[in-house]
């Protein structure tokens, strides 16, 4: 069961982890983006003290970080070392639990895991 470091996920992850009585591993690899300057704001917060980053990152977050942070593009490069440590598993089932757009990056590359 491999798992995002994020507190949600680590919550979503562990009554399952408890009833079957595997370990989670958790992993940076499977983090969200970095927000840099944005971490633990709430968004009235973000767009007040950094309008123009917030406007430009709402645009095309792929291409415009938040303040201090990683852009959505950062994702794909950021999943590779993840996604091929899932590929060595050549039976079984393998349980990722993380935030849509990382399981997205990991996903389509694990072809002989179950996940």
């Amino acid at each position: 069961v491999y798992v995002s470091p994020m507190k949600r996920t680590i919550a979503t992850a562990q009554p399952l982890c408890e009833a079957i009585g595997l370990p989670m591993r958790i992993s940076d690899g499977l983090r969200e983006i970095a927000y840099g300057a944005w971490e633990g704001r709430e968004q009235e917060d973000v767009k007040l003290h950094y309008e123009q980053d917030y406007i430009r990152w709402l645009t095309e977050p792929a291409w415009n970080p938040p303040t201090g942070g990683e852009t959505a593009g950062s994702q794909p490069r950021a999943s590779y070392h993840h996604r091929n440590r899932i590929q060595i598993f050549k039976s079984g089932n393998v349980l990722v639990v993380c935030l849509l757009g990382r399981c997205t990056c990991v996903r389509p590359n694990c072809n002989r895991a179950k996940i």
